[in-house]
């Protein structure tokens, strides 16, 4: 099959005005549904390729430059889930533009098993220059094998995004690159330890080579915990004169705070 109209939300959850998209598959490819559930649709959208061949769908993106700090934190993202059945070489680039023309792209790296996702932003994160009147996705296959297939679901053609959400991994590791550089934000640091090489081996010290530190630190545990001297504990009148300085009313409760507002807040 060559052609497939998509009905929202089947693969595309959402699209300008609810418009179904129509999609392609180009030169030595085919499209048609695989009998594996999608990510939220009853079935996946499957494209097979043996040889130069692309995935191209005709979807207005409905694409909205960011407005700067005068705006809102959020910036217009491309969103989707890919499955691969079996690990395989190469990237996926992802082409958006007007008709026969590219706007920007991106790569999206291959080599895994399973469901995988990626949110990239439009002017941050892609090469290129984005425009409002983007009207086309474009699938190829660069480096990778000559035959293969992958599973689609879920396509965001253009979605605002807080600019702090996205984040890189293994298959998009250029997403939100400055982040990872100041190290602001868990999930971009997470992907440097990541990538960070193995600790040398170590040999876990023997019990019976503790057990005098062990023992050490129970001693001064005890000490601090239940060596207590009665004599130096005040006594409850010495509490009572203490709580009757705050002013405090028995039948309201209430009294003046015990700290300042400054320091709460």
């Amino acid at each position: 099959m060559k052609s497939l109209l998509l009905e929202p939300p089947n693969v595309f959850p959402a699209t300008s005005a609810g418009r179904p998209v129509q999609a392609n598959a180009v030169g030595e490819s085919s499209l048609n549904w695989s009998e594996r559930p999608g990510k939220g649709s009853p079935h996946a959208l499957r494209w097979s390729w043996t040889g130069r061949g692309e995935l191209d769908f005709e979807v207005p993106l409905g694409f909205v430059p960011w407005r700067g700090a005068t705006g809102d934190n959020k910036v217009a993202t491309f969103s989707f889930w890919v499955y691969c059945q079996n690990a395989m070489n190469g990237q996926l680039r992802f082409s958006f533009g007007r008709g026969d023309s590219v706007d920007c792209w991106f790569d999206f790296r291959l080599g895994f098993t399973g469901w995988r996702t990626a949110w990239v932003a439009f002017e941050r994160d892609m090469k290129g220059t984005p425009h409002p009147e983007m009207d086309r996705i474009r699938v190829s296959v660069v480096g990778g094998p000559a035959t293969g297939e992958v599973l689609f679901d879920c396509i965001l053609p253009s979605a605002l995004l807080d600019r702090r959400y996205p984040d890189q991994d293994e298959q998009v590791p250029f997403v939100n690159e400055e982040a990872a550089r100041k190290g602001a934000g868990m999930i971009p640091l997470v992907y440097y330890w990541s990538r960070l090489p193995a600790p040398p081996s170590w040999e876990p010290a023997q019990a019976a080579d503790c057990e005098a530190e062990i023992e050490q630190i129970c001693e001064r545990l005890d000490g601090i915990l239940l060596d207590v001297d009665a004599t130096d504990q005040p006594s409850f009148e010495s509490i009572f004169e203490q709580a009757a300085q705050w002013g405090f009313d028995e039948k309201t409760a209430t009294a003046r705070p015990t700290v300042w507002q400054s320091i709460l807040f």
